[in-house]
């Protein structure tokens, strides 16, 4: 099935339609793949996932991650724009805490990376029933297909949501903060990932957010719970994380591009936050397909 020219993009596929081995890519929009019978290892970040029967894997736009197909497998792979679910959210770009307060029903992308999403086997029929009709009227092209969808999808992702507790996550809900101190975070956090291959300071990101340091410092410890060089480290190494799964830089090179000028330096941090070497990371989070 391919999406409409004249609307926001929706698909559904099947692995026996779309399979083989697909490399490390991003792409703008939400992708879900539904294992009723499970699978061969897939990869979400630096994340490996092994697909029991049931399994659900939520892809957030531009979350880097590789798809390992068999056509033998029965795999549902769903994908669609945020301006298909909530046109009204078709400006919106990043999936964070002022889309999740509009579109709760997306939480489920915010959290692939910390939960297991895993269908009980006596709900994987209705699971597979319900995608099937979502492509079934999307086919249609009638004049309510796309509002029907629409609905569709919404009830899925809302049940999914209530199934695994989303709604109490206290991680969610420090992520879904709203007003001027969020929008200063945001600000300071983005401009963090902008500026992660060079030396940053405070008072430089305080006034990329237009605040005051002291300011700044007050609400990343209540917004994030962190400081900012914890804040700063945690997303340094997310990115070298990201660049040695997906890349085939060396390690002084990831060292660089996350703004550590000793190669040794950073493999002694990276280590004690990841509990082994940015190599052995590599060895380990990285199939052979991965690496250049």
């Amino acid at each position: 099935m391919t999406p409409q020219a004249s609307a926001p993009r929706f698909g559904l596929r099947r692995s026996a339609e779309r399979y083989g081995s697909f490399g490390p890519h991003r792409h703008p929009y939400f992708e879900l793949l539904f294992f009723p019978e499970g699978g061969l290892d897939q990869r979400i970040a630096a994340r490996r996932v092994t697909p029991a029967p049931g399994t659900i894997i939520f892809v957030a736009p531009m979350q880097p991650h590789e798809v390992f197909l068999q056509q033998s497998d029965r795999c549902y792979l769903l994908y669609f724009d945020l301006g298909f679910l909530h046109p009204e959210l078709a400006a919106s770009h990043a999936l964070d805490g002022e889309v999740i307060r509009k579109a709760p029903e997306l939480a489920p992308f915010l959290y692939q990376d910390t939960r297991e999403f895993c269908i009980t086997s006596a709900d994987i029929a209705g699971i597979e029933s319900m995608l099937q009709r979502m492509g079934q009227c999307y086919e249609e092209h009638s004049i309510c297909s796309d509002t029907v969808v629409r609905s569709l999808l919404s009830l899925f992702l809302c049940d999914i949501v209530r199934r695994y507790g989303l709604n109490g996550d206290l991680q969610a809900e420090k992520c879904v903060g709203t007003g001027r101190a969020t929008r200063y975070v945001k600000t300071a956090v983005a401009y963090i990932d902008e500026n992660l291959n060079r030396r940053v300071t405070l008072s430089e990101v305080a006034d990329a957010a237009s605040v005051t340091p002291n300011y700044l410092t007050s609400l990343l410890r209540r917004e994030t719970g962190s400081t900012f060089v914890e804040l700063l480290t945690a997303r340094r190494m997310a990115r070298a994380a990201d660049l040695l799964a997906y890349s085939c830089l060396r390690v002084s090179q990831v060292a660089r591009a996350v703004g550590f000028d000793d190669a040794d330096y950073f493999s002694r941090r990276f280590r004690q936050l990841n509990g082994c070497s940015p190599a052995t990371f590599r060895t380990e989070k990285a199939r052979p397909a991965a690496v250049c």
